[in-house]
């Protein structure tokens, strides 16, 4: 149900809040994107931070490699 009022939707659909499996009420923007909940901004933020992470990590082993590969041919 789109609110003209105040340039959201509210609907349905399945989420998690506070460790509650169920469906719930959502806002959505006028693209039709659902606005997360507090948990869901959290859970995004630390699936991002543990991508980066993963990337660091990535990059750190592959530069040791390139560094030892130089030490071994010197």
């Amino acid at each position: 149900m789109w609110l003209e009022g105040i340039g959201l939707g509210i609907g349905r659909a399945m989420g998690t809040f506070s460790g509650w499996e169920r469906e719930w009420l959502y806002w959505y923007t006028a693209s039709g994107e659902k606005t997360l909940s507090p948990d869901e901004r959290i859970q995004q933020e630390e699936y991002r931070v543990s991508l980066e992470a993963q990337r660091a990590e990535s990059e750190y082993q592959r530069a040791e490699s390139k560094y030892q590969r130089a030490e071994i041919e010197r």
